[in-house]
């Protein structure tokens, strides 16, 4: 499960479970008002449980299927429950959310399970009210793996943004904003940066459609060639920034990126201090090399 899919449910989750959790207290309490024994023992043992998933397991699918049968049992045990109103209204109702809730949280399986456990146990009605109970309850079901299917296609749409928001689209390499967020990471001991010798004059003669080819092949000879170690970002035109958290300066890497692809000129410095400066001071020494490379012809 990717991350935002997770902060999605991580957040329904919570949601879920202070729900369950007050709706237990103050059910409890009015039990405790209302003097009726079995009702009593059961909101109470329906809190004890609550707060048996909440502090252990955490299994929500789980405390729904209790919900469904503790309701069910109420129901028969205490059939004429002292609350104003009819109390099997009331009761069907619980028992929709959790149907809607089973579907929501645990799928198709489960809400059609819970659905067929409250059409078959729901005390009283006939056969055509059980029909017309399985009928609301499916839709309830149906209802809940629908909004089950809605936040994961939300995460995805989500995660593509993240990942547009931190990538280039021409390379696929980290942008701007993820050099900044690895370099917060720390570890780092080198950064180095590549500039394309001839990019300009192949977009000028060949086209930017020729250029751009330049430029995803050059970022994928810095894939295949680098250690698992060094993380490459293209942050604008025909400039690459790497992250190296080796000791020593990675002229290997160099040597091999340049068997390749040898119009590049790089420059690697040592981090002691901030990003900006680092990148200025590669900026410096990566024109160094670039002269160097034209003087020698």
């Amino acid at each position: 499960m990717g991350d935002p899919q997770r902060a999605v449910w991580e957040a329904l989750e919570r949601i879920y479970w202070m729900s369950a959790l007050a709706l237990g207290v103050v059910a409890f309490g009015l039990e405790l008002a209302l003097g009726s024994a079995p009702l009593t023992l059961l909101g109470g043992l329906y809190l004890a449980i609550t707060l048996f998933f909440y502090l252990g397991p955490r299994r929500i699918v789980l405390h729904l299927l209790y919900a469904v049968a503790s309701t069910l049992v109420m129901l028969r045990v205490v059939p004429e429950l002292p609350l104003a109103g009819d109390s099997r209204d009331f009761a069907a109702a619980i028992l929709v959310l959790a149907t809607l809730a089973l579907g929501t949280y645990g799928g198709p399986l489960w809400a059609g399970l819970g659905a067929l456990a409250v059409a078959a146990f729901f005390p009283g009605p006939g056969p055509y009210q059980r029909v017309a109970l399985l009928g609301v309850h499916a839709l309830a079901g149906y209802l809940g793996v629908r909004i089950r299917g809605w936040i994961g296609e939300l995460a995805r749409v989500q995660a593509r943004l993240d990942w547009i928001a931190h990538h280039d689209p021409l390379t696929g390499l980290g942008n701007r904003r993820s050099l900044e967020a690895a370099f917060l990471e720390g570890g780092w001991r080198y950064l180095s940066l590549w500039d394309l010798d001839q990019l300009k004059r192949i977009n000028d003669e060949q086209g930017h459609a020729a250029g751009d080819a330049e430029l995803v092949r050059f970022s994928r000879v810095l894939a295949s060639e680098s250690r698992s170690t060094d993380r490459f970002f293209r942050t604008g035109g025909d400039e690459f920034v790497g992250l190296h958290r080796d000791a020593a300066p990675p002229q290997g890497l160099v040597d091999r990126v340049r068997r390749r692809f040898p119009a590049v000129s790089v420059g690697f410095v040592p981090l002691v201090g901030g990003l900006e400066a680092a990148i200025a001071e590669a900026d410096r020494a990566m024109y160094r090399d670039k002269a160097r490379r034209r003087s020698a012809g």
